[in-house]
């Protein structure tokens, strides 16, 4: 569990609503980065000075990310669930036995313990919680039927969720009234360790037996030159942008499309059908906070994305859900 707290009166009732919160952890970094890939967590904040009276609230991290331009600086984004019936000056206290730190990780069952003396029972764990939300996912995304959706328009807002739901941030730039032409969506791994993130630029088509043509060919060229002019501002390494076609399914020839844009471009590409996202989805879905993104490149060593490499990239050893 996250511990997070405050001795500065000028972030008054921080934690009984929902925010950020910016530390300096220098000490900490490491091991708080390694945090954000098990996202969402409990956490508890508490005031210590002359905020001290005010309870402790319940609360869970929804992200973790790191101050590009202050490496040292750690921004924490969280979701304010209720108070708890304790005051921060006694749980500081008991907390203050083993560190006197900010922010500090500890394990659930000494939090428990805290709380147990206290006659607390802090509640649902965030994981019994982020299982139930999965179990929902699995009946509405790994259904077939969402998948036939009848229009491009809708087809792209389906990508778009799954790649959110894959941990991606998303944006849907496509088809906007705009005189610079843009990908439908770009996918941006979350930027926690600046060398590693990752930038997906994706064309989708609501097709089957599509084909790469001519103008789309180009148009992808234009959208990869585009980005990797500014991509290094936005915390993205040029090797890290990646393309991808994605579509109800391709022509045999595809392929070589994707191969003659990775060449001129420098970049990898890869073609992605329906029923092989779907199947992606569901390998997130099961191993939860063990899809790692930084793995994500893999999939990208040959032209298309194949349920064979999802395998093999993202292999299951103790499913997150049965």
């Amino acid at each position: 569990m996250i511990l997070m707290k405050t001795t500065d009166p000028r972030f008054k009732d921080i934690w009984e609503k929902d925010g950020i919160a910016p530390f300096n952890s220098t000490y900490v970094k490491t091991e708080i980065l390694k945090y954000s890939r098990k996202l969402p967590l409990r956490a508890i904040g508490f005031y210590s000075g002359t905020q001290d009276n005010k309870k402790i609230s319940l609360l869970e991290v929804e992200q973790i990310n790191q101050n590009l331009e202050l490496p040292n600086d750690i921004q924490i984004k969280f979701k304010f669930i209720r108070k708890l019936e304790l005051i921060s000056k006694n749980f500081d206290i008991e907390i203050s036995k083993s560190s006197s730190k900010l922010l500090l990780i500890m394990d659930d069952s000494r939090v428990s313990n805290i709380l147990n003396k206290f006659g607390i029972e802090p509640g649902q764990t965030v994981k019994s919680r982020e299982i139930q939300t999965i179990k929902y996912y699995d009946k509405k995304y790994l259904n077939p039927e969402f998948y036939y959706p009848k229009s491009w328009i809708e087809f792209e807002k389906v990508t778009s969720e799954v790649f959110n739901m894959l941990g991606f941030q998303v944006k849907v730039e496509g088809h906007k009234k705009e005189k610079k032409r843009l990908a439908d969506i770009y996918c941006y791994s979350p930027p926690i360790i600046r060398d590693n993130r990752i930038l997906l630029i994706i064309d989708c088509k609501h097709q089957d037996n599509y084909f790469i043509n001519t103008a789309d060919e180009r148009a992808m060229k234009e959208y990869i030159v585009d980005k990797k002019s500014i991509i290094e501002q936005e915390g993205v390494k040029p090797e890290n942008l990646l393309f991808l076609y994605i579509a109800l399914g391709f022509s045999k020839d595809s392929y070589l499309k994707v191969q003659e844009i990775s060449i001129s471009t420098n970049s990898f590409g890869a073609l992605l059908n329906r029923d092989n996202l779907l199947f992606l989805l569901e390998k997130k879905l099961r191993m939860g906070y063990k899809f790692y993104l930084e793995y994500f490149p893999k999939l990208f060593k040959n032209q298309e994305i194949t349920i064979e490499q999802i395998d093999y990239v993202y292999k299951i050893e103790d499913e997150f859900i049965s």
